[in-house]
């Protein structure tokens, strides 16, 4: 069971990723693409913490994201709770203490979740063919994701990084 020093960096990390999402997401628009703030907060949790992180937070974040954005209740929480777990487990299994390997994976899930996403969006009827829905809603997006990602994994490496065992300063894995 975790306690509270663990757990309240995640919350206080999602209300903020929530409020990114409903002032600053839309402000900063370029053409059709739109940051994921939810999206990229929920992979930068399951790559920081692959062991702490579950299904709850990205169900319930994306949850929250469908509910603002007015997409189907339902397809980001599932695409995001896949996503994510996959994300858990290819950077639990990749990772060798190089800076490298969860920037490959962030960049990855983040097109294979705007993919996923703009597939959800086209099977409830979007309005466009497949190619057009690949290249101006994916591609763009999932490139905004991933600067966006990019950007905020060492701020969030730095607060969210589990605490180490042999006191501050040293890393966790010593």
């Amino acid at each position: 069971m975790t306690d509270l020093r663990d757990t309240l960096p995640v919350v206080v990390g999602a209300v903020v990723a929530v409020l990114l999402q409903l002032i600053v997401a839309p402000a900063i628009a370029l053409f059709s693409a739109m940051p994921n703030f939810i999206a990229v907060y929920c992979l930068l949790v399951a790559i920081v913490r692959p062991t702490f992180s579950g299904p709850v937070l990205p169900f319930v974040l994306g949850l929250v994201a469908d509910l603002c954005v007015g997409t189907p209740v339902g397809s980001s929480s599932l695409t995001l709770v896949i996503v994510c777990f996959i994300a858990s487990r290819v950077f639990a299994a990749l990772n060798n203490d190089t800076v490298l390997i969860p920037l490959v994976v962030m960049a990855v899930a983040s097109f294979l979740l705007e993919l996923v996403m703009g597939l959800f969006a086209l099977s409830f009827g979007a309005g466009a063919d497949i190619v057009s829905a690949l290249i101006y809603r994916v591609l763009p997006c999932g490139l905004y994701d991933c600067v966006i990602g990019l950007i905020l994994f060492p701020l969030v490496s730095r607060l969210l990084a589990p605490p180490s065992p042999m006191g501050p300063g040293t890393p966790a894995h010593l």
